[in-house]
């Protein structure tokens, strides 16, 4: 009985102790198209930012049909070509950092400008802020401005 009970505890002991080293053991390299647990610096294409403008048009309809300027489309433009494999999202923000119309999701142009079109009825005057991801793959950038 006793060789049974230290067979057993022997058994209990290796089963532990696999356990903890499976537990232990490194996650691989977080390399900069993955996203897990690691620490690893991401390099950027886009290196001097992000400039974000917009291109304006008037609608009748806008403001309970008082009429005003809405955002038309959202144009990113950096000093390096955004991928055209890129996928770009952008969010206008409005008080409160609350997104204003949901998210503009895109494609990079493979040049230094990028133009996503706004959903209809996003009045100019109530964006403060936006909120930009590029991300090419290899390379992520991202920002928010207000």
């Amino acid at each position: 009985m006793a060789l049974h009970r230290l067979a057993i505890a022997i058994v209990a002991s290796v089963a532990v102790f696999a356990g903890v080293s499976a537990s232990a053991a490194p996650l691989g390299t977080i390399t900069t198209t993955d996203v897990g647990a690691g620490s690893n610096g991401v390099t950027s294409a886009i290196t001097t930012g992000v400039a974000v403008s917009y291109t304006t048009a008037y609608s009748a309809t806008l403001n309970g049909n008082a009429g005003g300027y809405q955002v038309s489309t959202v144009v990113l433009t950096t000093t390096s070509a955004i991928a055209a494999s890129a996928s770009v999202r952008v969010t206008l923000k409005g008080a409160a950092s609350s997104s204003l119309g949901g998210e503009l999701i895109g494609v990079g142009s493979g040049t230094t400008t990028t133009t996503l079109t706004a959903p209809a009825g996003i009045a100019v005057a109530d964006v403060v802020g936006v909120s930009v991801v590029i991300n090419g793959g290899a390379t992520t950038s991202t920002g928010t401005t207000k």
